[in-house]
């Protein structure tokens, strides 16, 4: 049976394979040479470390590679980590399933739910693109279910643009009805294309990284034009309204600064900005505080991205059911709940 990173104990002996994620070769004060490393499965990444025949192992294996160690788990101020006793890279199949994490949820019903929202769009426009993409390219299909939706910030797990797109379309079914002026078929069509360039902009066969192509373009112009080009294959696309679908992409980062080479300037836009913005910080706020809230803390250590601490313990005094004074609604109710 395969050990998972995350499932192990302290003073367990560990035979596995994992991905190396970061390598560092380093001296110890007695300027003796040893190996830290950083590795990785679908459960967990933990610190390791190789302190004999560093120079020798070495030169075995590099960073993004698949190996088998042999070694044991120790405790250090508290925290889980391995020693490596021995190492080579494994020269087997591998499933990237397994060293990756991934999304927690039922991928069949987060597809069923992408793809109720494909067929909701009345645009009869709107419709044969999304369906286009969604339904029809196999190809395109297979690369957005699999595909993270960012490196780090935000649902940064296989899986991840498939869950957070759903969650930007439920969103827009949330809202939208709140607000008639908005044309809802434009705004989902947004919420389920702003990110469909990420299928290029970022790697995911070893670990989460920018590709080529995504440094130099960035997911947002990758995917305007991925849309032209879905779009010239519709005869009579009307121009304007693939402008109005296009600024939607262009702007949904919301500001300049915020890497958007245009900011909302029509309603839906605006809308499509602030929805995405909230399913983004929402998850990257619940996976800070469930990460910090292993340690047992009442409150988090400083996040960086937010600037701010967080209260992890929200289990304050005063919780518990206050009782009814004597006398009040409540109170009758419970003594006699019939109502004649």
């Amino acid at each position: 049976m395969k050990q998972y990173l995350g499932d192990l104990q302290e003073h367990e002996n560990v035979k596995t394979v994992v991905l190396v994620v970061r390598k560092t070769v380093a001296r110890s004060r007695k300027e003796k040479e040893y190996i830290a490393l950083k590795v990785r499965d679908k459960t967990a990444e933990m610190n390791a470390h190789i302190w004999d025949n560093a120079e020798m192992y070495a030169q075995r294996f590099q960073e993004n590679d698949y190996v088998l160690i042999k070694g044991r788990v120790v405790s250090y101020q508290g925290m889980l980590q391995l020693n490596i006793f021995q190492l080579e890279v494994f020269q087997g199949e591998v499933d990237p399933h397994d060293f990756l994490p991934q999304t927690e949820k039922n991928i069949g019903n987060l597809k069923l739910a992408l793809r109720k929202a494909v067929e909701g769009v009345q645009n009869k426009w709107l419709s044969r693109l999304l369906k286009d993409f969604f339904l029809r390219d196999k190809d395109f299909q297979a690369r957005f279910e699999l595909a993270p939706a960012a490196k780090s910030m935000h649902h940064a797990w296989l899986g991840g643009l498939l869950e957070h797109t759903v969650g930007v379309v439920q969103l827009v079914g949330q809202v939208a009805p709140l607000y008639p002026e908005l044309d809802r078929d434009l705004l989902t069509a947004g919420a389920l294309l702003h990110d469909i360039g990420k299928v290029e902009e970022l790697g995911y066969e070893k670990s989460f990284d920018y590709t080529t192509r995504g440094r130099l373009l960035g997911h947002i112009v990758i995917g305007v034009e991925m849309v032209r080009e879905k779009a010239a294959r519709i005869a009579g696309f009307p121009p304007a309204l693939l402008e109005l679908l296009e600024h939607l992409l262009l702007s949904h980062h919301g500001e300049y600064q915020w890497g958007s080479p245009r900011r909302p300037k029509i309603p839906e836009a605006l809308v499509l900005h602030y929805l995405d913005d909230l399913d983004a910080k929402v998850n990257a706020i619940a996976v800070f505080c469930r990460q910090q809230g292993e340690s047992g803390a009442a409150w988090s250590k400083y996040n960086q991205m937010f600037e701010r601490y967080f209260l992890l313990d929200r289990q304050l005094e005063g919780d518990e059911e206050p009782e009814s004074p004597p006398g009040s609604e409540s109170s009758m109710m419970s003594e006699d709940p019939r109502l004649f």
